[in-house]
């Protein structure tokens, strides 16, 4: 498997979950002091919210009414990333799919040329791809070459929008950059920026996360992360490259591309807002099995399901499974409807 196909495979089940994208602080993040609040870690809950912590969180200014938890509407979402044996309680899930593929019978055999970056690709349709916690439809294309590999997972791929803007750009090097010039990985994201200048418009995003090589563990390439935030909240809005030692960008995913239909959410977006929402849910779903969770604020992704604005979240859950007598963790992935 080559590293194209590799970091797809990775990049379309984080993009598919849309919360899963966890990665530690690059050196510069220019987020706000108000994002490292947002997304300090979770306390431990056996219990909802007390009520003077509600009382304190309706002390604090807003823009916009707060929502009525009791009312929130919260998704259930199966993904490929739990462990352990507790999902069974929620006894089927809202979303069941979070990536889902089709063919669109009107563009079989279509072709198509593109340039990105000073390179040109010509193009053959291959499938059609839903992202369904982005909501978001592409068609994906394969790079016509004079030796593609002989495995179809292995060929490049590039994945534009309806109206044939790149969406992904999965092909072994989309631009290089000197990597004799680069000490860290802030040389790095700083390089990546200036050769993709002309394409991504960088000063877009506020928010930089940077995963290191970690050469023990046989990992040698570097990936990039830019967010959109509001409110110190991570949005689906973001691009994503990773670069190889010598210097390649590939894998170049630009999911801000696409219109994810977030004017709406309020500029004081907050998740404290919605965790009495999240208890009410897993307590639902777990009963009295339920010995504690904790919700990853770090997770936090405001996106967009099915046409509605989410905020969606990775919770670790603790419970009492039958035939065990230790508590058993279950990882699950929950999403609030974000309502006007």
């Amino acid at each position: 498997m080559n590293k194209i196909n590799i970091f797809a495979s990775v990049a379309i089940a984080a993009i598919a979950s849309g919360a899963m994208l966890l990665l530690p602080a690059c050196a510069e993040d220019k987020a706000s002091e108000q994002t490292a609040s947002i997304n300090q870690p979770t306390e431990v809950v056996t219990q909802a919210p007390t009520e003077s912590a509600t009382e304190e969180a309706s002390a604090r200014p807003t823009e916009t009414p707060k929502p009525d938890e009791d009312t929130v509407d919260v998704l259930t979402i199966k993904t490929d990333s739990y462990y352990g044996s507790g999902t069974h309680f929620f006894r089927g899930y809202d979303i069941n799919e979070t990536v889902r593929f089709s063919t669109n019978e009107g563009l079989l055999n279509d072709t198509k040329t593109i340039e990105f970056a000073g390179n040109k690709y010509d193009l053959k349709y291959t499938r059609t791809i839903e992202y369904v916690l982005l909501n978001t439809v592409v068609d994906e294309y394969e790079v016509i070459t004079d030796n593609p590999p002989a495995s179809a997972s292995d060929r490049e791929h590039v994945e534009l929008l309806p109206d044939g803007t790149p969406y992904a750009i999965l092909t072994e090097s989309v631009s290089k950059i000197n990597m004799n010039d680069c000490k860290t990985g802030e040389d790095v994201r700083k390089a990546v920026e200036l050769t993709l200048k002309d394409e991504i418009d960088f000063s877009a995003f506020d928010v930089c996360k940077i995963e290191d090589p970690i050469p023990e563990a046989d990992y040698i390439y570097y990936r990039i992360f830019w967010y959109k935030s509001r409110n110190g909240i991570l949005t689906n809005n973001y691009i994503s490259v990773s670069v190889d030692p010598d210097g390649n960008v590939f894998a170049l995913w630009m999911p801000s591309n696409a219109d994810l239909g977030l004017d709406n959410v309020p500029d004081n977006i907050n998740l404290n807002d919605y965790t009495k929402a999240f208890d009410a849910r897993l307590r639902e779903a777990y009963g009295e099995k339920l010995v504690k969770y904790e919700i990853n604020r770090d997770s936090a992704r405001l996106t967009n399901i099915n046409g509605s604005p989410c905020i969606d979240v990775e919770i670790a859950v603790d419970f009492y499974e039958d035939g065990y007598t230790d508590p058993v963790t279950d990882l699950v992935e929950l999403a609030a409807v974000i309502k006007p």
